[in-house]
């Protein structure tokens, strides 16, 4: 059961380390994919935080911790690249084992680019397979209104009796002009 029944769900946006590090680090690569998800649902109206671990002394478990102490979120968003499989699992379980029980949003390559294993690996409560712009806000609106989730191109689940279920991809976002511009201060890019 979602605790926030209206448009406007608590949505904590992460950004993994990308190194192996407790101290914070700036010399990563600035992932760009999900400043346009933060960007797009704030649009929509929905509340978003944005958490980008780099910026945080602390291990994974602890910085995620912190922040879902500090606040009751809907919905945990957060994607990377494969490599970051390890980080990735960390803040899965930290997030589904956190006494508040956000629902788990994975995006990104490491998703799109094998979605059933790392999927049953993983374990988030979805997935967000390829561009996630426009999928995310059908998702978030399916799951608000009760309509059948294997209507929303582009996205993986559990159904109730723990199959998993794969729903035809969407194809790329044609008019780029509608997607808004990222939103890379709520996640310190000036830092």
């Amino acid at each position: 059961m979602l605790k926030n029944s209206s448009k406007s769900y608590n949505i904590l946006m992460v950004i993994p380390k990308q190194k192996a590090t407790k101290e914070t680090d700036y010399s990563y690569i600035f992932p760009l994919g999900i400043t346009y998800i933060s960007a797009v649902l704030k649009k929509e109206g929905y509340n978003v935080d944005c958490l980008n671990m780099n910026h945080h002394i602390g291990n994974a478990e602890d910085i995620i911790n912190e922040q879902l102490n500090k606040k009751i979120y809907d919905f945990v968003g957060t994607g990377s690249i494969t490599t970051a499989y390890q980080v990735m699992k960390k803040i899965i379980d930290t997030v589904k084992a956190h006494k508040s029980k956000p629902k788990v949003i994975l995006g990104g390559l490491i998703i799109t680019s094998e979605p059933e294993t790392i999927f049953k690996l993983l374990n988030p409560d979805y997935a967000v397979i390829g561009e996630g712009e426009e999928t995310i806000i059908e998702l978030l609106e399916a799951i608000k209104n009760k309509r059948d989730l294997k209507k929303v191109k582009g996205i993986e689940f559990r159904n109730e009796a723990g199959k998993i279920i794969l729903t035809e991809r969407r194809e790329s976002t044609n008019n780029i002009y509608k997607i808004p511009y990222p939103d890379c201060e709520g996640f310190e890019f000036d830092k």
